[in-house]
């Protein structure tokens, strides 16, 4: 199985990248082995706490910050000083480029995933799921399937 990481994300930032306007999703930390091919699967915070969508990782960048701005601005609805203030404090910054998004027709809601599993807490940045944990494998099953899945490009 390809790796899956849940990704906790501002809800305007996982619209972006839902709807194709966002091709780089930027991380302070990034997920250890993350590459090309591995599948992101997208909580969106706040108010909203579902499960949105997802996308296939492309390249993973990991650059001086002003070098991945220079890289990755173009293809995003973010400014330079946002991304330098997101990156504050940081010599080095990663960015996953998006090769393939989907928007789940249904989300799923955060009461729900608390019913299947009732003592999980929505990653504050990034969690591996495994198949072989069995909090993550509920978790997993509740995702629609990649197997009838429509990805966008």
């Amino acid at each position: 199985m390809e790796k899956t990481v849940l990704l906790s994300i501002l809800p305007q930032w996982a619209e972006a990248i839902l709807n194709g306007k966002k091709k780089w999703e930027y991380r302070r930390v990034s997920p250890k082995n993350i590459s090309k091919g591995s599948r992101i699967v997208l909580y969106a915070t706040r108010n909203q706490q579902e499960i949105v969508g997802e996308f296939m990782v492309g390249v993973v960048l990991r650059e001086p910050v002003l070098a991945l701005i220079k890289h990755t601005l173009p293809k995003t609805p973010h400014t330079k000083e946002e991304i330098r203030s997101y990156f504050s404090g940081l010599r080095i910054g990663y960015a996953l480029e998006v090769k393939k998004y989907r928007k789940y027709k249904k989300p799923i809601p955060l009461t729900e995933i608390k019913k299947r599993i009732p003592f999980f807490t929505p990653p504050q940045n990034f969690l591996y799921l495994r198949e072989n944990d069995p909090r993550h494998k509920a978790l997993l099953e509740l995702l629609p399937s990649l197997k009838k899945s429509k990805y966008s490009f």
